[in-house]
Formats: C-alpha cells, sequence, structure tokens
C-alpha cells in the first residue's frame, strides 16, 4: 500500500512542477491523475493516508477549475474489506461434535477448577488477595492543531516593524508554522481600510516550517497610506493576524529650540548642558536621525540614533560639553537630519558671562505707534472695536546682537495668521531700545473678530506673549 501511496506521490509532485503550462496535456494528465487517486482510494484504509490523498485531489480539483470541461468527482470511494478465505478445494470441514460432548467437557472442567480452588485455599496462610483493580482504558489524544509560532512583515530591505515610511515600495511576509503536515493547503489574505486588497488562494504548504511571500507589492509606485492586516488560513481555519500601517505623510521636524534646561527657554553664559528639542511626524522605525551641534563652522557633538519610537511626539536631544567645562561663548547652530536629508536647522548665540543676553519686554498692544516707540491709542482690557485694521505690537529689547534671528508670529482662535522672520540690524536698531511688530489684511480690511495671541522670539526660543481681542461686527438694530 506505501508503494502506491509513494507513487501519487511522485506523480502529485510532478503535476505541481507542470502548473505553469496550462495546456491540453496538463489538464488531461491533471484528470487522469484524479481518476486513478480515486480508483486507488478504495485500496487505502489507513486515515492519515487518506486524508492526504483528500489534500492533494482537492488541491488540483481547484487548479482544474481554470481548465476546459468540467470539475470531475473527487469524493474517496470508502476502503474496501478483506473477503475471509474459502476452504481449499477438494478439503471439507469437519463435523461439530453433538452438544453431549461440550456439556460433559464442561462438567469436567468445572470440577477440576473447584478442587485447584481448594487446595489453594488450604495451602496459604494470607488472606485473600483483593481482586485486581480494573484497567482503565487509555484516553485518547487528538491530534495537534497548527498554530503561529511567528508572524513578521518587512520591507524589502529586511526591515522589521508595524510602521513603515511613507512611500516604501513592498512589503514582504514570513511566517513561521507548527504542526501543518506537507500538503496541507493554506492561503492568506491582506484587508484594508476599503476591504481585502490582496490574497493567495488555497496552496499545499512545502516541506518546511517556514515561507516567504510577498504581501504587498508596489509595483512601478509604492504602497498606498493606511492600516492593513494580514490574516493566514490553514485548512480553511483562521490561525493567524498580523497588524501593521504605512504612514501617509513623510518625515518632518518642527517647533525646534534649544535651552540650557530641560523644558525651559533660554541659554545663559557658562552652561555644560545644552537641550535640544523639537516635534515630528511621519518618522518610521529604522530611519537613521543624527543630530548636530556646531560652533561656527566646526562640529562639537553628534548624536546619532535608528529610530525606533512613535511616528508623531516630542523628541529631546541632550548635548554634554566634551571637556565637563562651560561651551565657550560665540554663534551655535543645531541641525537635524533624517536619512542623510537635512529636516531642521536652529542657530542661537552663546553669550559671555559679562555679555548681556538678548531679550524682551512686556509687549503693549496699540492702535498706532510713534515714531520713538511710544503707543498710541491701548485698551485696558485689550479689546478692540471690529473696525480695527492694524495693530501693533509694542516691545523692549536689550541685548541684540547683529544677525541675531527674531520672528513674530500672530494666531486667532489658536490658529497661526501670519509670521514675520527677521535678523536684527543693530547697525540700524543698536542692541537696545523700543520697537515694534504690526498685523495687517494684506486687503486692507479690518481684521475679521476673534481672539489673537503674538508670540515674540529669539533665536526660535519664545520670549514674550501678549492677548487681545476684536468685537465681531453687530448691525444696528
Amino acid at each position: 500500500m506505501s508503494d502506491l501511496l509513494d507513487t501519487l506521490r511522485e506523480r502529485y509532485h510532478h503535476l505541481l512542477l507542470r502548473r505553469e503550462e496550462a495546456d491540453e496535456a496538463y489538464w488531461a494528465d491533471l484528470r487522469a491523475f484524479l481518476a486513478d487517486a480515486r480508483q486507488a482510494g478504495a485500496a487505502i484504509a489507513d486515515p492519515a493516508a487518506r486524508d492526504q490523498l483528500r489534500a492533494w485531489m482537492r488541491y488540483l480539483a481547484f487548479l482544474l477549475a481554470d481548465g476546459p470541461g468540467d470539475r470531475p468527482d473527487i469524493a474517496l470511494p470508502p476502503a474496501e474489506q478483506p473477503a475471509p478465505l474459502p476452504a481449499p478445494v477438494g478439503e471439507t470441514r469437519p463435523a461439530a461434535p453433538p452438544p453431549v460432548v461440550w456439556m460433559l467437557a464442561g462438567g469436567v472442567l468445572a470440577l477440576l477448577l473447584a478442587v485447584g480452588l481448594v487446595a489453594l485455599t488450604r495451602l496459604t496462610t494470607s488472606p485473600a488477595a483483593s481482586p485486581p483493580p480494573p484497567t482503565v482504558a487509555p484516553t485518547p489524544t487528538a491530534a495537534p492543531l497548527p498554530f503561529v509560532r511567528r508572524l513578521t512583515v518587512r520591507t524589502a530591505d529586511g526591515l522589521t516593524g508595524d510602521t513603515f515610511c511613507q512611500g516604501v515600495e513592498s512589503l514582504v511576509a514570513e511566517v513561521e508554522m507548527a504542526h501543518v503536515a506537507p500538503g496541507t493547503l493554506w492561503h492568506w489574505e491582506v484587508a484594508g481600510d476599503t476591504g481585502t486588497v490582496a490574497a493567495q488562494p488555497p496552496f499545499p504548504w512545502g516541506e518546511e516550517a517556514t515561507t516567504t511571500f510577498q504581501v504587498l507589492p508596489g509595483g512601478s509606485g509604492s504602497v498606498a497610506p493606511g492600516r492593513y492586516e494580514l490574516r493566514l488560513y490553514v485548512a480553511g481555519q483562521l490561525v493567524g493576524v498580523r497588524t501593521f500601517r504605512v504612514l501617509d505623510t513623510g518625515p518632518r521636524l518642527f517647533d525646534v529650540a534649544v535651552s540650557d534646561r530641560p523644558d525651559e527657554d533660554g541659554v545663559e553664559a557658562e552652561t555644560r548642558v545644552l537641550y535640544l528639542r523639537y516635534g515630528y511626524v511621519g518618522l518610521c522605525p529604522g530611519l537613521t536621525l543624527v543630530q548636530t551641534l556646531y560652533r561656527g563652522e566646526a562640529a562639537l557633538l553628534t548624536e546619532r540614533e535608528e529610530w525606533s519610537g512613535p511616528s508623531a511626539g516630542t523628541e529631546q536631544v541632550v548635548f554634554l560639553s566634551p571637556d565637563g567645562r562651560p561651551f565657550p561663548p560665540g554663534d551655535y547652530r543645531a541641525v537635524v537630519e533624517v536619512a542623510g536629508e537635512e529636516q531642521a536647522a536652529l542657530e542661537f548665540p552663546l553669550p559671555s558671562a559679562e555679555e548681556v543676553l538678548p531679550s524682551f519686554g512686556d509687549i503693549t498692544i496699540a492702535l498706532g505707534v510713534q515714531p520713538d516707540g511710544t503707543p498710541l491709542i491701548t485698551a485696558p482690557d485689550n479689546r478692540f472695536d471690529w473696525n480695527t485694521k492694524v495693530i501693533y505690537a509694542v516691545f523692549d529689547y536689550v541685548g541684540m546682537q547683529d544677525g541675531t534671528p527674531w520672528s513674530a508670529t500672530w494666531t486667532r482662535n489658536g490658529r497661526e495668521v501670519a509670521r514675520e522672520e527677521h535678523r536684527w540690524d543693530a547697525e540700524r536698531d543698536g542692541t537696545a531700545g523700543t520697537y515694534w511688530a504690526a498685523y495687517a489684511l494684506p486687503t486692507g480690511n479690518p481684521l475679521p473678530g476673534g481672539d489673537y495671541t503674538v508670540a515674540l522670539a529669539i533665536a526660535g526660543v519664545t520670549r514674550q506673549t501678549a492677548t487681545f481681542s476684536i468685537r465681531f461686527y453687530v448691525p444696528a438694530q
């Protein structure tokens, strides 16, 4: 029987190797195999062998669904039972003895047993032995169920994770399963936000416990952004799930700031530590981030890392003075590179101990300003009429050096509406005095009603803020 199954196995594997032919000769050989396998099923009684034969026939019948003609019957007939052996020709069976002979023989046997038991009882001095305990039939053990030991998703160059960068070209899955017999049908599918986006039809499991397959080929483009779920099935039963996503935005850094204290603004002289902070979106595991601190054109410190955090959030990098002494005064620059490209840079001065740090005084909100910086038309509660067309933010300043970067940012109801960035002109405005920033619409129309904020920053660090309101227009009754 083993030779018959081995022959069918060789024919089955030969048909699998030819499945790309799909010509008339191939369809004919496939139908012949199904017919021979069905006929052989009557001669195979072993349950495991019959299950293996059914798996082969189901998969080949699945292939035949794409070929010409009707789908053949693949049900196995019941195994034939061996018939009782007939008596040799020319011989006769002996006649059975009469019943009286059996009765006499039984009586003699019962008498002999009684005599033996009496003799055994007289010879032994120990108490009568208890009867042996009944034998418990062993509990049948169920066959182990298939399960997934390991299921991962990675890029073509081997980067494994559950979050992938925007623009990834293709994704590959690797699965290791246990208790899956060779030839067992299995398949996979990938579900996205709009339903099933990729799938493999049922296919026989191979000899190895691990296999690799491409789940989302990008073709000439890239994998579409979104959340996905990879599902594995064995013999029609779900055995494993892996979720992953492709980001819908590329790497971007913002709100870059440097300070000498964590979570605080400003840099003072004689500091031995600098904190670089920034917000980010679109970062995915495996990206290389390089943060470098420059003094002038010379790179002082570099921090390099392979990203493994969330895709959006805030990051803080610590630069410690290399020799343990305070950083020397001068012009510094912090640069952040993502995947080899500069994403953010911030220039800032580090003063000496005797220098006055650049700073801004309190902001006064006014509807006008004189040439010497005196505010005109202010409101105690900073609330102005609906027909206001321009607002001035007037402030004092000290320690401003030539080229120092500064900015004014205006927001309305929490949303940025204007931003101006400059470098200080010490030759024109000096290092101390009074200055102002103004906000108006390009059209010259009145400013929309709402709650406003103006923020003044030096070298990317916010130093002063002020709030004011513009009343909404109310028609006369």
